[in-house]
């Protein structure tokens, strides 16, 4: 795993993240190999309120997303609240 960490101001931070996942033996997956990349927007509202904003894109040797597809991408937000 790579990952490379911006902090743009005291409420706001960017990452980016490079990932890969081997499983040779196929016991979790039935693809030998996923590699991942994501970038998040995390956003401090407050002292107990962070917005984040992610995008990630996997890509397996296989099609295991569908009967044809290899890849597989996601845009997810999140708050979370502290209390």
């Amino acid at each position: 795993m790579l990952i490379l960490r911006y902090i743009a101001n005291n409420k706001t931070r960017i990452a980016c993240r490079v990932e890969q996942y081997n499983d040779r033996d196929h016991l979790f997956i039935t693809s030998g190999k996923i590699i991942g990349f994501s970038t998040n927007l995390d956003r401090q509202i407050n002292d107990k309120i962070q917005l984040r904003m992610e995008g990630k894109i996997l890509h397996a040797d296989d099609a295991i997303f569908s009967s044809t597809k290899k890849d597989n991408y996601s845009l997810t937000t999140n708050l979370t609240i502290r209390i």
